[in-house]
């Protein structure tokens, strides 16, 4: 099938100065808009809140991204979650598109920071040089079956891991496919820790890199139907004390140094027994940066172009307020319970929140299906915010929808109501998103 380039000469829309790619790029693509450009999104949702701001493709397989682009009209391009695990095709796509700067990290970065074996050995390396306060350990990891299973509990990882899925507990069971050659290719095995989960956002230059924000990380949240290690969401900005935060920023500029990272990138990390121990490395947009943009006021992409753009400033600057307590926001990834299609009856409330949508401010939803869209088993619906700013007049679409669609979500909008006049969210908006997404399992599958 022939595919439409995604801007011809002459078309009504804005000419695109900017390309998104990824599975989903809505959080990055608002980010940028936000910073004055025209992007034009490739991602695998096609989400309506995205559309309805920018010229949006959508796409089933990464091999047909090159169809949908205008060789006449090269762009600067930043892919966001699920790209770094695409070598191979990001290989043959910056060979193709030669003329296309890339704002981000290049294959020979990728293969070292999405290592577990390269993050293994330089942290190793690195413990003896910084002070105990300093530390940021790495996880006992093995590449076969270690010597001590199943005295001590491992998960296992696939080394293309993204957002937690496909992480579970290393089974006895599971010792018999280790027989196959390919087994270890594919997966390792690490040491399961028990503790909070966190991000780091950093962006850098060839000099070394610079902190924006934390964030807390959610997982396997029950209310928001994730599996046990899956990805579910933020909660930020938050502080943590003076000796992690520079360790972290010196693991940050190490990774600068050593791996050539540049532009925007997390480090996810767990304090175990109030201990530091990192578990991964995202080199690109992630899905906890927009937290700490809209509640810091700051801009990723700006940056970004003072970074990456030809006969620009060799310097930047960032100036960023410590983060308060009431400026925390949260964010939560709803999954799909089982499967379904996106109702028709939430069309009025959903067209409503569209309408008052801004991009300059932190959304009530996002990521919004098409209405009848086929949503499948453990694919994530939509994201939902809460935060110490949000008004009961926000909350119009649970308002409207207790009193025509499910009587039993009142008790949980007359709940978050309280809670707001009260001034009760602050320092509560993990408890808060826990409501909202009730509230949602009830307005998609028991109305």
């Amino acid at each position: 099938m022939m595919l439409k380039p995604f801007w011809q000469s002459g078309d009504p829309s804005p000419r695109p100065d900017l390309l998104l790619i990824g599975n989903s790029v809505r959080a990055a693509a608002f980010s940028a808009i936000r910073a004055g450009f025209h992007p034009f999104c490739l991602d695998q949702f096609g989400d309506r809140d995205l559309m309805q701001f920018t010229s949006v493709q959508k796409y089933n397989e990464i091999s047909e991204i090159s169809d949908y682009l205008n060789p006449s009209l090269p762009l600067p391009w930043i892919y966001t979650g699920g790209i770094e695990n695409q070598l191979t095709w990001l290989n043959h796509f910056l060979e193709q598109h030669q003329n296309y700067p890339l704002w981000g990290n290049r294959p020979s970065t990728l293969k070292k920071v999405r290592s577990p074996k390269w993050l293994s050995k330089r942290l190793s390396e690195w413990l003896s040089e910084f002070l105990t306060q300093d530390r940021i350990r790495y996880p006992e990891t093995h590449f076969s079956i270690p010597e001590n299973y199943p005295k001590k509990k491992y998960l296992l990882k696939p080394f293309k891991s993204g957002g937690g899925n496909n992480i579970r507990f290393f089974q006895p069971e599971d010792i018999a496919h280790v027989s196959r050659a390919t087994f270890f290719e594919d997966y390792y095995l690490q040491e399961y820790l028990k503790g909070e989960l966190y991000s780091a956002q950093f962006i850098s230059d060839a000099r070394g890199a610079k902190l924006l924000g934390i964030t807390q990380q959610l997982q396997g949240l029950q209310e928001l139907r994730a599996k046990e290690f899956q990805w579910c969401g933020n909660i930020g900005p938050i502080t943590v004390s003076l000796s992690l935060t520079q360790a972290l920023s010196k693991l940050a500029n190490r990774l600068v140094q050593l791996a050539q990272l540049r532009g925007i990138f997390g480090i996810d990390f767990i304090m175990h027994e109030q201990n530091a121990y990192l578990l991964e490395v995202n080199p690109r947009y992630t899905g906890a940066l927009e937290l700490i943009e809209y509640a810091e006021k700051i801009n990723t992409f700006s940056l970004l172009q003072q970074i990456f753009q030809p006969n620009n400033s060799s310097t930047y600057s960032l100036d960023i307020n410590d983060p308060k307590a009431d400026h925390r926001i949260a964010k939560g990834i709803l999954y799909a319970r089982q499967d379904f299609r996106f109702p028709s009856y939430l069309e009025v409330p959903i067209q409503k929140q569209l309408s008052l949508q801004d991009v300059n401010l932190c959304p009530v939803l996002a990521d919004i299906p098409a209405e009848n869209d086929q949503i499948g088993t453990g694919y994530p619906i939509m994201t939902i915010f809460a935060h110490a700013h949000q008004k009961i007049e926000d909350l119009f679409w649970l308002e409207e929808l207790t009193k025509i669609r499910h009587p039993q979500t009142k008790p949980i909008y007359d709940l978050i109501c309280q809670a707001i006049e009260n001034n009760e969210v602050v320092g509560n908006e993990l408890a808060q998103l826990k409501h909202f997404a009730r509230a949602w399992e009830l307005l998609l599958y028991e109305a």
